[in-house]
């Protein structure tokens, strides 16, 4: 998954680098230097370039809300009925989702500190990604 957002974030990269408007212009450039099959070609070419292509696909695309609030905790577990000295630290993620209806719904994640890392390399690489031209 990691390959395929980079893959995304390539393309709109470049898109907007190059100001390609055009999907015979992007077809061809896909065709000249990548290894995709035809369909494949067409359907990034129609996913990036028409405006409202996804609804017209798929149907419409579902809202999953808005991030308003972000908390966390850094927390260590002490013990549990299987195991008397855990000593483990996690931190937990709270998140403050605004949904569609406009009602906030908490989302928690407990996350190892291993876990919290790569999470948070994964965020600023999808940030890098929408950033970056």
């Amino acid at each position: 998954s990691d390959l395929a957002l980079q893959a995304i974030g390539f393309l709109v990269g470049g898109i907007e680098k190059y100001r390609i408007k055009d999907q015979e212009e992007l077809a061809n450039l896909l065709n000249r230097t990548t290894d995709l099959k035809a369909d494949v070609v067409r359907l990034v070419v129609q996913v990036l370039l028409e405006p409202n292509s996804i609804n017209k696909r798929f149907g419409s695309v579902p809202r999953i809300g808005k991030l308003v609030e972000f908390d966390w905790k850094l927390t260590v577990a002490m013990e549990s009925s299987e195991c008397e000295n855990l000593s483990i630290p996690y931190i937990t993620l709270i998140l403050h989702i605004e949904n569609t209806k406009g009602k906030i719904d908490l989302h928690c994640m407990d996350l190892t500190i291993d876990e919290f890392y790569k999470f948070k390399g994964e965020i600023y690489q999808a940030i890098h990604m929408m950033t970056s031209s």
